[in-house]
């Protein structure tokens, strides 16, 4: 959590409430709700090598959210947006609020983010990420395992999920601009110390 409010300070909506949340499966998936929800599964932590691509992982999914990217997705679906008007509160209406974030978790994860959020997001994310001072090539590992892997993994299984190895172009071409970071720290040991381990 500290590391992602750390990187949601970094974003266009620094003061939105964010809250993170690690999801027991060995799926290696991550997911952001309107509203400031992000989940990251087990699966995933224990695929990354560091905390700066923990911290690019969450600049990901932060994006989503300060962008609005699910709120845009999910409000085509009339049978979610007739339950809530987007940007006001649910008034204590708990059952209604329930069954929107049903509806709502169930459209991201079976048709996801639109292909150009999921090309935003991962730049974004790395921006953030170097913001806060990391190294933001923390998705190129993850991206490049999953652009040369037999059975790709992704962030979301989604039949939208833009190809792997197009998204490492793409993102390798926008890390460019930020200059030179090479002494922006990975910090390798410190995740798995702090984070792994309590995995375990």
């Amino acid at each position: 959590a500290k590391v992602g409010m750390l990187v949601a300070l970094q974003s266009e909506r620094p003061a939105f409430h964010y809250s993170f949340a690690v999801v027991e499966s060995d799926q290696p998936n991550a997911l952001a709700l309107p509203g400031g929800y992000i989940f990251v599964s087990t699966g995933l932590l224990t695929q990354l090598g560091s905390e700066s691509e923990l911290a690019c992982v969450l600049g990901h999914e932060i994006c989503h959210v300060a962008q609005k990217h699910g709120i845009e997705i999910v409000s085509r679906n009339q049978k979610i947006t007739s339950l809530v008007d987007f940007g006001e509160t649910l008034d204590e209406r708990v059952g209604q609020y329930r069954q929107f974030i049903d509806l709502t978790y169930q459209r991201l994860a079976t048709e996801g983010y639109d292909q150009r959020y999921e090309w935003i997001a991962d730049q974004a994310g790395s921006r953030y990420a170097y913001r806060a001072g990391y190294n933001p090539e923390g998705l190129v590992p993850f991206l490049f395992k999953t652009a040369h892997s037999e059975q790709p993994v992704a962030f979301e299984s989604y039949k939208t999920y833009p190809d792997p190895a197009v998204r490492l172009r793409k993102l390798k071409w926008s890390l460019g601009e930020l200059g030179d970071y090479s002494a922006l720290p990975r910090l390798e040991d410190r995740y798995r110390r702090e984070a792994l381990q309590k995995l375990q």
